[in-house]
This record gives C-alpha cells, structure tokens and sequence, in this order.
C-alpha cells in the first residue's frame, strides 16, 4: 500500500478513478477488453439516423416518447496500427425505480470499496464481463460486483462463437469474398466472444428498425444496354451447354444428386456428422494446372458451388419492404407497450412508496403510550416481563391517524378557499389591467382624431392664405399690365373708381404693404414709392378726377377715401402691427397721415356745398 492510499484511508476518502485506461484498479482488465496491446479506447454518442441513407428528416415520423432519439454510448477501439472498431455500451441493471444511470462523477462501491468513478469507467466496467454493474435507487450507491463464472462448455471455442455469432432472428451472413476462403479464421484472429455485448439487444433491434424505416422506397434500377444484354445471354448459354455437359458425363458414370450434396461452408451444423466434408488442397489450385484430375476438373465447372463464381454484388431481395415496415411497426407497438406497462408499474410504485412514507411519518408523530398509576409512570421503569398491550398501541395509533386526517380534511377547504380567493384576486387584477389598456388605447385614438383635426385645420388655412395669397399676385400682376397698355394713367382710373373700395377689402385681411394700399395717385403702382405720396399729389389725383365724375358721385367717393385713410382706422385695424420692418412701418404711417391731411380739405369743401 502506498503512502497515498494510507492518507486516503486515514482521511476517509475515496479513491477516484478517471480517464479512458483500463486496468486501473484490476490489471487483468485490459486482457479481457482490448483485441490487441497497445490499442487504446474511446468513448462517444450514437445516433441511429447516421446509419440511414436518407438525409432529411421525416417530420411525421418524429415523436417526443421515442427512445429512438435518445443518445447511446458506443466504445471504439483504435489500434497501433490506426484500425478502429466499435460496438455499444451495454447498459447496466437497474432498480425497479430507476431510470437512468445518474450523473457522473460520482462514488461507486466497486468490490465493497467506495471509489470516486468516472463515466467512461464506470462503461470500462460495463464492458467488462468479469463485472456486473447495478444502479440502486438514490441515495444507495451504484454497485460493480464480479460476475459468477460460467461453467466452461465441451464445444470448441470456433463453434461457439460461430453459434452466438449467428442468432437465428438476425439476417444471413454475408458470402465469403473467394471460394478458397476458410470457414474458421485463424486461431491469431479469434475475437473474444462476450455473450451480452454480441448477442441481439434491444438497442440493436432499434437500430435495425430505423435503417429499415429510413429506406421508403426501393432504389431504382437501371435498365440495361443492348449490348449488355446480349453478353449475359450469351454467357447463359455457355452456362447451360456446360451444365448440359456435365449432365451427360455425369449420367454415364452413374453419379445421382445425391452424392453430390454437400454443407454449405459458411454454416455450422448444429450436430456433428458421423463422416465430416473433407476438403482437398487441390481445390486451391489454378484452373489450368497439369496436376488436377479429370474428375476435378468437371467438378470444378459444375455449377453446384454455391460461391464458385462468386462477384461482388448487390444483396437480392428476400422480402418486400411492406413486410419490413409492418415487422418494424410491429417492433416499435410493441416497445411502446413494454414502455407504458414500465411506466405504469413506476408510478404505481412511486404513488405506493409516497403513501407508505406519509403513513410512517404520522406514526413518528404519534407519542407513546404510558399509563400513570400511584405517581409511578409505567413504560420506563416497568419489568421487561410486562409487556404493552399491543392491541392498545394499535388503536391509538389508528386514532392518532384519523385525528391527522380530520385536521388535514379541515385545512383542505382553508386551502381550497385560499386558492380561490387568489384565483378570484388575479381574475380582478386581470379585468383591471385589460380596462387600464382600453383607456390608454381610447386616449390613443382620441389623441390621434385630435391630432388629425388639427393638421388639417393647418392644412386648410395653409391652403387658403396661399389661395389668397395667388390671387392678390394675380391681381396686382393684371393691375400692372393695365396700367403697361393705357398710354393715359388716368383713364383707367376714371374708368372704374370704384376700384380702390374692392382692394379695400383684401387690405383689411391682410399684411399692409406699400403694393396693397390703393394710392390716390395718377402714377401707375409699379412706377412710385411710398416716398412719391405728398399732398400735391393727392389733390392733383381728386381734381382729375372730379373732371371726370358727377358731383354726387364725387362726393361720395371723397368721403369713403377721408374715412379709408383716417388714422383711427388704421390704428383699430391694427394694419401697420404688422410689418416687421421698423422703417417701412414708419414710411407707411407717414404716407397715410399724409393723404388723410389732404383729403380733409377737400372732404369739408363737400360738406359745404
């Protein structure tokens, strides 16, 4: 024992194990599962949808309580040499209660010693057969015990492997690739034969099904050239005046068919027979060597060989792919039926091992049973010859239970009220929180019309001041044109004096300007400024056109131009608020003053009159 390991059991703590080397802790291990020394194993996940040939997935074949899908263990062993072979983890026994093999690492009891165990050596010892692995229900430790030796059998060990190897359930061998082939390998090729790794397990049997689930449809096959053709009937004919041949020599010499069976090379019978098929070393010999016999040479072109003219083939069919899908159908029902009876048997024994822990703990809670009598209690210094009346205990206990279960029935309706008054509270919280969305969602909406509204209320008066905006350009570029064609300034004037009333209007609504407001003046409004309105001016404008009008008419045109530009109207209309240049505000503001000056004069000389 090594220094390390007296620490380790003076400390009581388990030894632990790890990595992908056998023979840890048995030396003879790695005998037993390596094929040769020196090849090392690894470990991996299986997925049976890598053996199919079908690259999508079948979207109505899948299932969620398929075991299909679940990850299987397989072990490869790779070689010196870079060979590698592979075969599954076999699984370990299991407690009726149990499901899986738990998580790893964890401590084991390998061989009543208590070990801290990896996963890939917890399956090292699954691979072994020396071992048996069994999972305990939780929180029992997982055991590895050795296995009971087998009594060794007579048989040889080639027809023992030859027999386990070749399960009647299972497909056909393979023929071998040359008549000359052997039907035992030698004896330096042997591989260790392990009954429960090679024999037909359920995870083999899955496997198998998917393949065969996975091939829909048989593949297409080519139809043949001409000449194709031509050649494989000629060769039957050759075949057949061969076998013709063979026939009449054999006729003459009185050879029946039945001295010509023979046992096939690749099967095992299952007893031995009294007089064993012997094979001749010159059946190994060329087609053209000296030495045959004649007799061999006509056995050796007689078609009876099952493999004398063996080539490398596709597999015929046996049987068609209906009956493979029924047989893999018929496989998974019955898989899902084992699987629901074992689902079944599990929560019938979780539901039993659930009521026998809540009978024992209402027993636990139970005191015991002691009778006072004289002040002395008795039970605890009562003689070992007198015994508690077990009926007694038993009824008690019994009482003591159905008072439990009172007080449990009672506290079920304060439980089921409880849980109805949450459910009622979280209904209310519910309705509460679905108004508070209607609201916010009505305040949207009514947010958006407003919101709507105003734009196009924006839009609207946008619309009608460009409107009036275009027409008082049209009207001013149409003013100037007149005034461009008329050689007299006047006429046009004198024409409509009631000109200035109309474009009164549009100077109430809108911003003065020195364009806008209609100037008593003779001079066309493209040619003056507001620095050519003076009183000459606007007296020479009412003589012209008094000239021109009868007096009543000029009376009343006087007195609307006196009140258009007095300066209390200017000043209600607020028109001068609002030019935004302070100089143009004040020439305009002199300019009207100065009109109204000089209307004044001449609006009293119509009142005189």
């Amino acid at each position: 024992m090594t220094l390390e390991d007296n620490v380790r059991q003076n400390a009581n703590i388990p030894r632990s194990i790890s990595g992908l080397e056998p023979g840890v802790l048995d030396p003879s291990q790695p005998t037993r599962l390596l094929r040769l020394s020196g090849a090392k194993l690894s470990f991996a996940s299986f997925d049976p949808r890598v053996a199919s040939s079908v690259s999508s997935l079948d979207i109505n074949g899948l299932s969620l309580k398929e075991e299909l899908y679940r990850a299987k263990r397989v072990v490869i062993e790779t070689l010196s040499d870079g060979r590698s072979y592979w075969r599954f983890v076999p699984r370990a026994r299991k407690a009726p209660d149990v499901e899986d093999e738990g998580t790893w690492p964890r401590i084991v009891s390998i061989c009543g010693e208590l070990v801290q165990c990896s996963r890939d050596q917890w399956d090292i010892y699954k691979l072994d057969p020396e071992y048996d692995c069994y999972v305990q229900a939780s929180p029992q430790l997982a055991l590895i015990t050795r296995r009971d030796r087998l009594p060794k059998s007579n048989n040889p060990p080639s027809l023992q492997a030859a027999s386990s190897s070749i399960p009647h359930h299972k497909r056909r061998l393979s023929p071998p690739s040359s008549p000359s082939q052997d039907i035992f390998p030698p004896s330096a090729k042997k591989r260790r034969q392990v009954p429960h790794v090679l024999s037909s397990s359920e995870e083999e049997d899955e496997v198998e099904s998917m393949v065969d689930q996975s091939q829909h449809r048989p593949p297409k096959t080519r139809v043949p050239s001409r000449r194709t053709r031509d050649n494989f009937e000629a060769q039957r004919r050759v075949k057949r005046e061969k076998i013709a041949r063979a026939e009449a020599k054999r006729a003459q010499k009185g050879i029946t068919d039945d001295e010509m069976e023979f046992e096939p090379v690749y099967t095992v019978p299952s007893t031995p027979r009294s007089k064993p098929q012997t094979f001749s070393s010159s059946a190994t010999k060329r087609k053209g060597d000296d030495d045959s016999s004649p007799d061999e040479r006509q056995s050796s072109n007689q078609p009876h060989h099952p493999y004398g003219n063996y080539k490398p083939s596709k597999r015929p069919r046996t049987k068609s792919p209906e009956s493979d899908r029924r047989e893999a159908l018929e496989k998974r029902k019955e898989r899902e039926r084992k699987r629901a009876e074992e689902q079944a048997r599990r929560s019938d024994a979780r539901k039993e091992q659930k009521q026998r822990a809540f009978m024992e703990d209402i027993l636990a809670d139970i005191p015991e049973v002691t009778s006072v009598e004289n002040g002395i209690h008795e039970g605890a210094d009562q003689p070992e010859d007198q015994e508690p009346d077990d009926e007694e205990i038993r009824l008690t206990a019994i009482e003591e239970s159905r008072r439990k279960l009172a007080e449990l029935e009672r506290d079920k309706q304060i439980w089921e009220e409880a849980a109805r008054e949450r459910e009622r509270e979280f209904e209310e919280e519910q309705e509460r929180q679905e108004r508070v969305r209607e609201e916010m969602v009505k305040e949207l909406l009514k947010a958006e019309t407003e919101r709507k509204q105003r734009q196009a209320e924006a839009n609207r008066r946008a619309q009608a001041e460009r409107e009036a905006k275009e027409k008082l350009e049209r009207e001013r570029r149409e003013q100037a044109e007149a005034w461009q064609r008329e050689k007299e300034p006047c006429t046009r004037t004198l024409q409509d004096p009631l000109r200035i009333l109309r474009r009164d209007e549009i100077l109430g609504q809108r911003a003065a300007h020195i364009d806008a407001v209609p100037w008593p003046l003779l001079e066309a409004p493209m040619k003056f400024s507001v620095e050519d309105v003076d009183w000459a001016a606007v007296e020479k404008f009412f003589k012209t056109v008094q000239a021109h009008m009868r007096w009543q008419d000029y009376k009343i045109f006087v007195e609307k131009s006196h009140r258009r530009f007095h300066p209390d109207r200017w000043s209600s209309r607020g028109l001068l608020n609002t030019i935004t240049d302070e100089t143009e505000r004040s020439s305009l503001d002199v300019a009207a003053n100065t009109v109204a000056q000089a209307l004044t004069p001449l609006w009293r000389e119509t009142k005189g009159r």
